[in-house]
């Protein structure tokens, strides 16, 4: 490699890790002192920064149009086929594997061969190798996609009515930082051996899940991260019958093609009653902040458990189960030694999975970086929470988090006159009221004290509270804002907690218990009287890409409210733990060699 470009390439990658570290939390005036803050070195960190990188001067976003990896596929093609005359072209060049050959990468899709009656015959999707077969139990592999444009099939679907015909997947979809970009879908009608690309597919960008009707090889759910797609004609055409992003789950009833569950990340799940034609938010009870996967048990197709990334068991995992076919849910108690449990390690978004026990429907098996089976037992205790719930928000609205903050995963503080209201924040053309502003000392970020924070004036923001808790009688309510721009308006942008604090994206909003009036209150009107009679307070920022136009936000709004779930007893027991964490009864001997931590 020239040395110019060796340099290169490591400048970049310092930099990728400089611009994640230099991202810490915000915390907010109700936590007094300066705190210690949260390094934000997550994917979403360095999702953010390769798209800087991508971005031309000016624009909002990358101007790479989807499925372009494929058109110049195909260009270039049909460019080596003119060129008759190229040595490159006329002599390729020969590799030979040099090993090392006991490096086994990530597995997200595996189909056993139901027609091999002894089972031993297997094809798998690797991360980013294509899709191999095995017809010995994994002995030997033989690649069969040599010459697929993308290696990176995350999900494999072989028709139940035809077992020649299987759907491979691109692109991983869950913001793991090795992640390949997906081109769409691939089909083989003969078992694998030949493979036609679906071009329709290739604006779908991460295909995360497939779901196939069992009479019907020709009809296939999608769920991507731009949506949920459906082909009834074997993916010639498709139809978007959702367009929410990060749709990272898709399972069907296994006695009905018709009912269907998907989720969506740090939302919940969806359902469909009619073969993934329509869908609707079914997620009552459920505070998800973050990835979610799905399973419905064979043994009693009403029930479902869902393994989320969420604060309500005070940890970042919280495993959910639902008995009446996903209308509800119930928090199920993970712990040992009478503590809760972070089944997922930390790190839930990469590594997560759930799977249902085919004969004992009160058994079920999770985890992420360990493995862990969980029996239902009898008895259940109530856990409250607040949270809060995104309508139509997602094309200007990014939630923060706080440090330290217990309610909606880090993203929401309730104030002493919280109690059990519920609150409507409204957007919209022509939604606008007045809110108390507020600054906070020249340089300031994170950790002012309420003192500190003087009031300005009384001016127009782009939305409206209300407290909804009665619904025939809603009330208007007061609200108050740091100006951190100190610009004389509520603006919002990226998310930024860099060293010039004017840019920082920390526009704090606060909900006060009084009712509005077109004059401002003498009793927040003061220093520190954004607190009066505080009940929520949330951390706004512009979504990545997002342009902030007050006067054209789109009618929507963020419901605020107080929650309260049965949590179900239950025992759990340790399957593989690779830390030696809980029991020790099921730990590593070699650690990395016996299993490799992380169940995908």
């Amino acid at each position: 490699m020239p040395y110019r470009y060796l340099v290169a390439l490591i400048v970049a990658f310092c930099g990728s890790i400089l611009w994640t570290v230099n991202f810490t939390s915000a915390d907010r005036s109700l936590q007094g002192p300066e705190q210690s803050p949260v390094n934000y070195s997550g994917p979403e960190q360095f999702a953010l920064f390769h798209k800087g990188i991508r971005t031309a001067e000016g624009e909002a976003g990358p101007a790479y149009v989807r499925g372009y990896r494929m058109k110049e596929l195909q260009r270039a093609k049909a460019l080596a086929r003119t060129k008759t005359n190229s040595r490159i072209l006329s002599a390729p060049i020969e590799w030979t594997e040099r090993g090392p050959g006991n490096v086994p990468g990530r597995t997200r899709g595996l189909i056993v061969d139901p027609d091999d009656a002894t089972k031993n015959t297997w094809f798998a999707g690797s991360a980013g190798g294509g899709v191999w077969k095995t017809t010995n139990a994994g002995l030997q592999w033989s690649l069969l996609t040599p010459n697929l444009s993308n290696l990176s099939t995350t999900v494999l679907g072989m028709a139940p009515s035809d077992h020649n015909t299987i759907y491979v997947g691109t692109g991983e979809g869950f913001g793991n930082l090795d992640g390949i970009s997906g081109n769409g879908i691939f089909k083989s009608i003969d078992r694998g051996l030949n493979w036609s690309y679906l071009p329709a597919t290739s604006a779908f960008s991460d295909i995360n899940r497939l779901a196939i009707s069992p009479t019907d090889a020709g009809v296939v759910v999608a769920a991507t991260n731009s949506g949920i797609y459906r082909t009834t004609n074997g993916g010639t055409n498709w139809t978007q019958v959702s367009a929410l992003s990060l749709i990272q789950d898709l399972k069907v009833n296994p006695s009905d093609f018709n009912i269907q569950y998907a989720s969506k990340n740090a939302v919940g799940v969806l359902k469909s009653v009619n073969a993934g034609v329509t869908w609707s938010l079914s997620n009552v009870g459920m505070s998800a902040g973050g990835r979610i996967e799905l399973a419905v048990s064979p043994v009693n197709t009403s029930r479902i458990f869902a393994s989320a990334e969420g604060g309500i068991s005070g940890t970042d995992s919280d495993l959910y189960m639902s008995d009446d076919a996903a209308a509800t849910w119930s928090i199920v108690d993970v712990s040992f030694n009478s503590a809760s449990v972070d089944f997922l390690g930390g790190q839930g978004w990469y590594d997560n999975t759930v799977a249902c026990d085919p004969f004992n429907a009160n058994v079920v098996y999770f985890g992420g970086v360990g493995i862990f089976r969980l029996t239902l037992t009898t008895g259940s205790t109530v856990v409250s929470n607040y949270e809060m719930n995104e309508n139509n928000t997602a094309s200007f609205l990014f939630l923060q988090t706080f440090a330290n903050i217990q309610y909606d995963n880090g993203r929401l503080t309730a104030g002493p006159e919280a109690g059990q209201k519920k609150v409507e924040v409204r957007f919209g053309p022509g939604i606008n009221q007045f809110a108390h502003r507020f600054t906070v000392p020249a340089g300031a970020t994170s950790g002012v004290p309420a003192a500190s924070y003087s009031y300005a004036n009384y001016i127009q923001v782009p939305f409206q509270v209300w407290d909804v808790s009665d619904g025939l009688n809603p009330r208007q309510l007061m609200v108050s804002f740091r100006d951190q721009a100190n610009n004389n308006q509520f603006d919002l942008v990226e998310q930024f907690f860099g060293t010039d604090a004017l840019l920082n994206s920390r526009e704090y909003v606060y909900i006060n218990n009084v009712d509005y009036s077109l004059t401002p209150n003498p009793s927040i009107a003061i220093s520190g009287g954004h607190e009066h009679k505080f009940i929520y307070n949330f951390f706004p920022a512009l979504v990545a890409g997002g342009t902030w136009t007050p006067g054209s936000l789109p009618t929507s709004t963020l419901e605020i409210q107080y929650v309260s779930v049965q949590k179900l007893n239950a025992s759990t027991v340790t399957v593989a733990d690779p830390y030696n964490a809980f029991d020790g009864k099921n730990k590593f001997t070699t650690f990395g060699v016996d299993l490799h931590p992380d169940q995908h």
